[in-house]
């Protein structure tokens, strides 16, 4: 006798009963997952929070790709510039989760202002490369982060018209998973995978500096922008377009209270603390960097600030691949845990 699919077989949840989740077997093999463009690592960090065991990285910056064998020394790492037609994928039916972050320098809308930009070509060719690619492989389920620009979305959206059960994807503001800065990203993977995100997304997850550094050392965070945008102090002409024009910024222009989210961690590194009231200014180190990405404290970076601060900051916020990938939302898992042991 044939048996009806039930909502918890079709979406591959554990079953539960009276509403309680049904904890699944420990001898079931853990997810594996394939890190493409892996960087330091955050998305890696992540899976692993998620359960899950990452068992490959490959990226073409050695010393991120160090990085990533510290942390996973586990997984098999590859130093190689992509596109690479050698990827060993599994060619069996196990179980296994692709993820890729082409670079997004390119992509990014402050790129463009940059003296000497071109075109967005290179980077555009790359993502398109990996979503081939991502549709293409075997794996059970696939995920990709990068910037929401315009060409980004277009591009998603041709694959989502060619392949809608194997491709979705939604703009999320960080801060509404869990991340305590001011980030923007568009997520894609498949439909499953992506509906879950948008469902533990929300302004109930969001947290502010203080709450993931206990002591900062100012009232407000600084970002590296110098200058600031405003109107061109002329009158101008009835009907005429406002314009404006860039002016240095202030000591507190571009700047973001520890009460709230942190500006978007970046590579530079040139984050200032600022304290209301005085001219001080102190520069964040990496240690406080990568709470504000969410990397757990043990997570390894490199003695040198330098190259901690630019493998920080090209990271994907752990948080969101355990958002993503754990069967259970963490912080549904943590409340459920007994706060004492006669429990």
């Amino acid at each position: 006798m044939m048996r009806q699919t039930t909502v918890c077989d079709f979406l591959a949840q554990p079953r539960s009963k009276h509403g309680v989740d049904t904890p699944t077997p420990t001898d079931a093999p853990s997810l594996e997952v394939w890190d493409l463009f892996c960087g330091a690592g955050g998305f890696s960090c992540g899976a692993t929070m998620a359960g899950c065991t990452v068992v490959f990285g490959c990226d073409d910056n050695a010393l991120a790709l160090e990085t990533h064998q510290t942390n996973h020394p586990h997984a098999q790492h590859v130093l190689t510039t992509l596109p690479c037609d050698e990827i060993p994928f599994p060619e069996d039916d196990r179980r296994w989760h692709l993820h890729g972050s082409p670079p997004c320098q390119e992509l990014s809308l402050a790129c463009q202002r940059k003296p000497g930009f071109a075109n967005r070509s290179g980077g555009l060719a790359l993502v398109r490369w990996y979503m081939a690619v991502a549709v293409s492989s075997r794996a059970t389920s696939w995920s990709m982060e990068q910037v929401a620009t315009l060409e980004v979305l277009r591009l998603l959206d041709q694959f989502r018209q060619a392949h809608p059960k194997r491709v979705a994807y939604a703009i999320f503001e960080f801060q509404d998973l869990g991340v305590p800065q001011s980030r923007k990203r568009v997520i894609a993977g498949t439909p499953t995978l992506i509906a879950r995100l948008c469902r533990r997304a929300g302004a109930h997850r969001r947290r502010s500096v203080r709450d993931v550094l206990a002591s900062p050392r100012g009232t407000h965070i600084r970002n590296p922008t110098t200058c600031v945008k405003k109107y061109r102090r002329f009158t101008r002409r009835p009907g005429m377009p406002v314009s404006y024009q860039r002016v240095p910024s202030g000591l507190f222009d571009n700047s973001m209270p520890t009460d709230g989210p942190a500006p978007t961690i970046t590579t530079t590194g040139q984050f200032y603390w600022l304290q209301r009231g005085t001219q001080q200014k102190l520069l964040l180190q990496p240690d406080e960097m990568k709470a504000l990405q969410t990397f757990p404290a043990s997570y390894q970076f490199p003695s040198g600030k330098t190259h901690a601060c630019r493998q920080i900051g090209n990271a994907v916020p752990p948080i969101v691949a355990q958002l993503l990938l754990s069967d259970v939302d963490p912080a549904v898992q943590e409340r459920r845990m007994p706060s004492s042991t006669s429990l």
